[in-house]
């Protein structure tokens, strides 16, 4: 049996996910990245401090460089991770939203004369809006 690698691993889970679960997976995925990230940037800090308290200024400059390469995929990671977590608000508010209209579309009609319609648009919408607002 052939050893599968970690980005064919990584593929096959992603194409079978829905479109949420997709997106959830790639929030955790860029949340995990920015913690590396950060990892890094602290080392090469260290390194940084150490080499300048030394005066090998020589050695600075590719450290300096890593560090400055690893702050700005920093920023494009965490740029989506925010993202992702937008579009995962997104995707659930509108996957309630079908399924709220799915179900009052087949409330029958005598429970919905009993209850004022306005109330009943009101709750749902009011929910699905909270829940879209978690994510964001």
């Amino acid at each position: 049996m052939k050893r599968k690698g970690l980005f064919s691993i990584m593929k096959e889970l992603f194409r079978r996910t829905t479109k949420i679960k997709r997106w959830i997976f790639l929030c955790i995925v860029s949340a995990l990245v920015c913690v590396f990230l950060d990892i890094l940037v602290t080392y090469f800090l260290y390194n940084l401090i150490t080499l300048a308290l030394e005066s090998q200024v020589e050695k600075l400059y590719p450290f300096a460089f890593m560090m400055l390469g690893s702050v700005v995929s920093g920023i494009f990671v965490r740029y989506f991770a925010r993202y992702s977590s937008l579009r995962i608000g997104i995707n659930m508010g509108h996957d309630l939203n079908k399924q709220a209209f799915d179900h009052v579309k087949n409330i029958d009609y005598s429970s919905l004369i009993k209850e004022k319609s306005g109330s009943i648009v009101s709750k749902i919408s009011n929910t699905i809006t909270m829940i879209e607002q978690f994510f964001e």
